[in-house]
C-alpha cells in the first residue's frame, strides 16, 4: 500500500471517529491557502467552534520538524480566524521536544490518536472506579491468581491472547466456585491500571450481565453500565462500536449462566448473537460463567462452539459469529487453599473480633488459621468458595471446629454457599434458600442412585425432582424453565457431557438430606428402606446420625425405618447399611420384640460397638449366648435370622463354639428326641422336623460323630450349618469371611459345661452323644427350600446369588 493512500485512510479514520462522536467532520477541505486533512466543528454555549486537523500516519515517532511544520501552517490558520482551533494528530508517538512546542502556542494541541479517542469518550472515572472498587473489597490483600486445567496461569493465558491478532472470542468456563467472578474483577482492574497509566493500552468493561439481566439489547446493556457508575462523559453508541472495532477495549461480560434466567435455548443463543455484535475488526471480548448454564451438549455446543444442531441431528457452524476459545480453571493446590485462608481469614473475622483486645484479637486468629489448615479441611479447601465459606464460619468464635460434628459443619457450609446462590442477580427471588436447597439435595441423590452411569445431563433431570422441590412456589414457568432456573443455582459442574458435585462429600451431605427429607414422608415403605439403606455409604451414615443427634425432626423421620423394618427381607445386607441401622436402633431405642428377624442382628452389633462377628467385647460374648438361648422360644423368622447370626460367630470366634451351640440347642429337645426314638422302637426314625424344633433340626442337619480313643466328638460341618441358616433366615448382613467353613469338633463335655446341667440331667442326654443306636435313629426330615431371594444389578449381589443356590436339604446320616 503507498504512503499516500494508508495517509488517506487514516485521515478518513479520524474523521470517521469524529463523526461517530457526534461531531460533524469534512475530509480534504481547503482553508485558505492549506488543504486541511479534517474540518470538524461543533455547537458550543457561545456559537460553533470549527477545529482543523493535520492526520499523520507515520511509523516512526512524529520529529520535531513535522511539529514545527503544523505549527507554522495551521498557528497562521488560526491567527487568521480561519479555523478556531488546531490539532495534530499521530497514530503513533509524538517526539517529546515536538509536543511541547505545539502544546506552548494558544488554540493548538498534539495528541495520538489513542489519546484522541479517550479524551472523545472519557472512560477515566469509570476505569479509576474499577480499580477502587477493587481495592476497597480489599481482593488484592487475599486474590490467589488462578490457573487452567492445564496448570497455566490464567493471566498468562488472558495476555497471549490479547496480543493475538484476530484471536476469538474467550470463554472462561467452570463449575461454580472456581473465581470466575473474582478473576474478571481482577483482570478488570489490571488493565484499568495498565490503561490509566499508558493512554494507547486497551480500556476494559466489565459487565456483570446478570446484574442487569432485565437489558435485552446490546445498547441497553453497555447503557446500563455506564450510567449507573460514574459518569462516562461523551458516551454513545456508535462511537463505542467504532472505538471498539478499532481495538480500544477489552470487553468482559461476567456471568453468563446469570443472565440465562429462565430463557429457552433459542433466547440464549439470541442473546450471545447479540453480545457477538461487538466481535468485529480488533475486538477483544470474554464470557464468564458456569458450565450449568448448558443443559446437555446440544446446548454447549450451539453457545461455546458455535455449532448449531439441525432437527435432523446434524451439526452446522452458526452464520452469524465465531466459535469461542475455551478455557477451564482447575481447584486450588493446597499450598495456594493455605495461602489463601491465611490472608482472608484475619480480613474475614475482623468484624466478629473487634471487642477482643489487640493482642487478644491476633492470638485467636493465628490459633483459627492452623485449625483451619491442619489438614482436616484441606478437602473442601481446595475449591475458592468453598475456602472462603468455611473462613466466614470459623470467624464465629461460638464455633468449636476441633468439637464441631461434621453434619454441623456441611449443615453450615451448605447454607452459606446456597445463600450466595440465591443472592445472586439473576436468579428468581421467588425460589428461596429453602427451595434451592431441597432441589440440590433431590438431584444430589438422584445422581447418586444412577451409579455407574457414564453420561447424563441437566436436561436428564427428571422433571418430578424440580417440582417436588418447587412445592408451593408461586411462578408461571414452563417444565423446561424451570429446569433451567433450579439448576442454574445448584451445587453441581459438567465435565465430558457428565454432571456431577465437584466436592463428593458436599453430595454425600446433600443424598443424606434427601434421605432424611423422603423417609418423613407418610407413604415410606419398604420399598424405600430397601432403596436407600442400599445407597448409604460410610459417610452418609455419619451425615444421617449426625442430623439425628442434632434434629428432632431427623429422629422423627428416621423412626419410619423402624416401623418397616420387622417386615423388610435382606439377605445381602452390607455392613454399611446395618451401621446405620445400628445406630438407629442405639438412638431411638425401640422395644426388641417389635423389630422381628432383625432384632438379633442389631443387639449383637450394637453390644460389640463394631459391625464384625468376631467378638470385640465381653458384653458381646455374652449377648451373644443369650440371644442363642432366647432364640429357643421366639418364632419361627427370629430362630432363624439368630440360627445365622450363631453361624457366622461360629466361623469368626473359635473359642466360643461350645457356648454358642450349647446356647441354641436345649437339652431337653435331645432328651425328647431320645424318649421318641426309644419309644418307637430300635428299627424306626424319628425324624425332628424343621418347624417344630428348629435349633435341633440344624444341628442334626449339620453334625456328625467321631469316635477316638481319646472320647467321642461332635462334628459341626461349618458349611452346612451356614448354609441351612442362611436357606431359613429372611435377613442377613455380608461377611464373606465367615460364610462356613472347616469342620469343627466340640467335645461333649464341652456342651455339657455350657449347659451347666447337673448330672443326673447330662446322664438322660448322654445316649445323643455315646450310643449310636439312638443316634443313627434321630435325624432331620428333609426339607427342599425354595426361597425368593433379592434381586440386585450390581456385581456384589450377583456374586452373592452365584454363591448361595437354592438348596435342597440331603439327609445327613450319623456315623
Amino acid at each position: 500500500m503507498s504512503t499516500i493512500i494508508k495517509g488517506n485512510n487514516f485521515r478518513d479514520l479520524v474523521a470517521s471517529t469524529l463523526e461517530a462522536a457526534g461531531f460533524h467532520a469534512e475530509s480534504e477541505i481547503r482553508v485558505g491557502p492549506k488543504k486541511v486533512d479534517v474540518i470538524w466543528h461543533r455547537e458550543d454555549i457561545d456559537g460553533i467552534i470549527r477545529y482543523g486537523v493535520e492526520a499523520k500516519d507515520y511509523a516512526s515517532a512524529l520529529s520535531m520538524v513535522e511539529c514545527r511544520e503544523f505549527v507554522t501552517d495551521y498557528g497562521t490558520l488560526v491567527s487568521d480566524k480561519a479555523v478556531d482551533r488546531a490539532w495534530l494528530i499521530s497514530r503513533g508517538d509524538v517526539s517529546p521536544d515536538g509536543r511541547l512546542l505545539v502544546d506552548k502556542n494558544p488554540n493548538l494541541k498534539c495528541m495520538t490518536f489513542a489519546e484522541l479517542q479517550r479524551r472523545l469518550m472519557n472512560l477515566d472515572p469509570y476505569l479509576r472506579h474499577l480499580v477502587e472498587a477493587f481495592e476497597h473489597d480489599r481482593i488484592p490483600e487475599w486474590f490467589v491468581a488462578p490457573h487452567t486445567d492445564e496448570d497455566e496461569p490464567l493471566d498468562d493465558v488472558v495476555d497471549r491472547w490479547l496480543v493475538e491478532f484476530d484471536a476469538p472470542p474467550l470463554a472462561i468456563v467452570s463449575g461454580y466456585g472456581k473465581g470466575k467472578t473474582t478473576f474478571a474483577r481482577h483482570l478488570a482492574a489490571r488493565l484499568a491500571r495498565n490503561a490509566l497509566a499508558d493512554p494507547t493500552d486497551r480500556l476494559p468493561i466489565l459487565i456483570p450481565l446478570g446484574e442487569i439481566v432485565e437489558e435485552q439489547s446490546l445498547e441497553g446493556l453497555l447503557g446500563k453500565v455506564f450510567t449507573t457508575g460514574p459518569g462516562v462523559r461523551g458516551y454513545n453508541f456508535g462511537l463505542f462500536q467504532n472505538l471498539n472495532r478499532l481495538g480500544r477495549f477489552v470487553i468482559i461480560f461476567d456471568g453468563f449462566d446469570e443472565m440465562k434466567h429462565g430463557m429457552t435455548l433459542h433466547r440464549f443463543e439470541q442473546m450471545i448473537v447479540e453480545l457477538m455484535r461487538l466481535d468485529a475488526g480488533g475486538a477483544k471480548i470474554v464470557i464468564l460463567g458456569r458450565d450449568t448454564a448448558f443443559q446437555d451438549d446440544i446446548e454447549f455446543k450451539s453457545i461455546i462452539l458455535g455449532r448449531q444442531t439441525t432437527a435432523g441431528g446434524t451439526e452446522v457452524a452458526a452464520r452469524d459469529r465465531r466459535a469461542f476459545r475455551q478455557v477451564q480453571l482447575r481447584e486450588f493446590s493446597l499450598d495456594e487453599a493455605h495461602a489463601y485462608v491465611r490472608a482472608f481469614f484475619p480480613i474475614a473475622a475482623n468484624d466478629a473480633l473487634r471487642q477482643l483486645p489487640e493482642v487478644d484479637r491476633e492470638y485467636w486468629k493465628t490459633a483459627r488459621i492452623e485449625e483451619l489448615t491442619a489438614g482436616t479441611l484441606d478437602p473442601l479447601l481446595i475449591r475458592p468458595v468453598h475456602a472462603q465459606m468455611l473462613c466466614h464460619i470459623a470467624t464465629d468464635r461460638t464455633v468449636e471446629l476441633k468439637s464441631l460434628s461434621k453434619h454441623g459443619l456441611f449443615d453450615r457450609f451448605v447454607h452459606f454457599l446456597l445463600d450466595r446462590e440465591v443472592r445472586k442477580a439473576g436468579r428468581d427471588p421467588n425460589f428461596t434458600l429453602a427451595t434451592r436447597r431441597r432441589f440440590n439435595a433431590e438431584v444430589a441423590l438422584w445422581l447418586w442412585l444412577q451409579g455407574g452411569v457414564s453420561t447424563t445431563s441437566l436436561a436428564h433431570v427428571p422433571f418430578e425432582l424440580c417440582k417436588t422441590a418447587a412445592a408451593g412456589v408461586q411462578h408461571d414457568y414452563d417444565e423446561s424453565a424451570l429446569r433451567k432456573e433450579l439448576t442454574a443455582g445448584c451445587l453441581i459442574e459438567k465435565a465430558a457431557g457428565t454432571v456431577y458435585f465437584g466436592h463428593r462429600s458436599l453430595q454425600e451431605f446433600l443424598v443424606s438430606e434427601a434421605i432424611l427429607t423422603r423417609s418423613a414422608n407418610a407413604g415410606f415403605s419398604e420399598r424405600d428402606l430397601d432403596t436407600y439403606i442400599r445407597a448409604v455409604n460410610s459417610e452418609i451414615v455419619d451425615f444421617i446420625v449426625g442430623a439425628m443427634d442434632s434434629q428432632d425432626s431427623a429422629r422423627t423421620a428416621m423412626e419410619r425405618w423402624l416401623a418397616n423394618l420387622p417386615g423388610w427381607e435382606s439377605i445381602d445386607l452390607e455392613k454399611t447399611g446395618m451401621r446405620l441401622l445400628v445406630a438407629l436402633y442405639e438412638r431411638l431405642k425401640p422395644d426388641n420384640d417389635v423389630l422381628g428377624p432383625w432384632q438379633p442382628f442389631l443387639e449383637y452389633f450394637s453390644a460389640n460397638g463394631q459391625i464384625e462377628y468376631a467378638f470385640r467385647s465381653r458384653r458381646a460374648r455374652e449377648v451373644a449366648r443369650r440371644l442363642a438361648f432366647d432364640s429357643r422360644t421366639a418364632s419361627f423368622r427370629v430362630q432363624a435370622s439368630t440360627a445365622l447370626l450363631i453361624a457366622r460367630l461360629l466361623s469368626a470366634n473359635q473359642e466360643s463354639r461350645p457356648d454358642l451351640v450349647a446356647g441354641m440347642v436345649d437339652p431337653n429337645s435331645i432328651r425328647t428326641a431320645i424318649a421318641k426314638a426309644r419309644e418307637i422302637g430300635k428299627h424306626k426314625i424319628h425324624y425332628v422336623r424343621r418347624e417344630a424344633d428348629y435349633a435341633l433340626w440344624l444341628l442334626l442337619s449339620s453334625l456328625t460323630f467321631s469316635m477316638s480313643q481319646s472320647g467321642s466328638g461332635v462334628v459341626v460341618n461349618l458349611d452346612g450349618f451356614y448354609s441351612d441358616a442362611a436357606d431359613g433366615s429372611p435377613v442377613d448382613v455380608i461377611d464373606r469371611a465367615t460364610e462356613g467353613g472347616e469342620n469343627v469338633v466340640i467335645p461333649p463335655q464341652a456342651l455339657y459345661r455350657s449347659w451347666g446341667a447337673r448330672e443326673s440331667e447330662i446322664e438322660r442326654v448322654r445316649p445323643f452323644f455315646t450310643e449310636r443306636s439312638i443316634s443313627d435313629r434321630i435325624r432331620p426330615l428333609e426339607v427342599e427350600v425354595l426361597r425368593k431371594r433379592h434381586v440386585r444389578s450390581s456385581a456384589v449381589s450377583e456374586t452373592l446369588r452365584q454363591a448361595r443356590p437354592t438348596l435342597t436339604m440331603p439327609r445327613k446320616k450319623l456315623s
